[in-house]
């Protein structure tokens, strides 16, 4: 049975093809970022669901969580704006937001935190 943390990104090496709802065939490029939603489903950014079958969710992914909500944010607010007026880079933006899920108790143990 896979193991997954909740938020964790999973990267696509190559390109594959999926079978979606009514036999509808969506193709997915080496390099596609999937995110483990605490849902036991892979969400892609485009909204794309993908069950992930029988797996154990073990704790937590910050990056990913914070990879997630920095790109979900920018897409619907002009936080990009908001971060060049303040000259706060998009890593540093990420990074707080990982302390911030670490301070509620949200440990990444991914090892994958930079």
């Amino acid at each position: 049975m896979s193991k997954y943390n909740i938020g964790e990104i999973i990267i696509y090496k190559e390109d594959t093809e999926l079978e979606g709802v009514f036999g509808t065939m969506k193709k997915i490029k080496a390099g596609t970022k999937v995110y483990v939603g605490a849902d036991k489903f892979a969400h892609y950014l485009n909204g794309m669901i993908q069950p992930l079958g029988e797996c154990n969710k073990e704790g937590y992914s910050v990056k990913g969580i914070a990879d997630w909500v920095y790109m979900w944010l920018s897409a619907q607010l002009p936080i990009d704006e908001f971060l060049d007026d303040y000259e706060i880079s998009e890593v540093e933006f990420k990074e707080h937001i990982e302390d911030a899920l670490e301070e509620l108790g949200m440990w990444d143990n991914t090892g994958n935190r930079s």
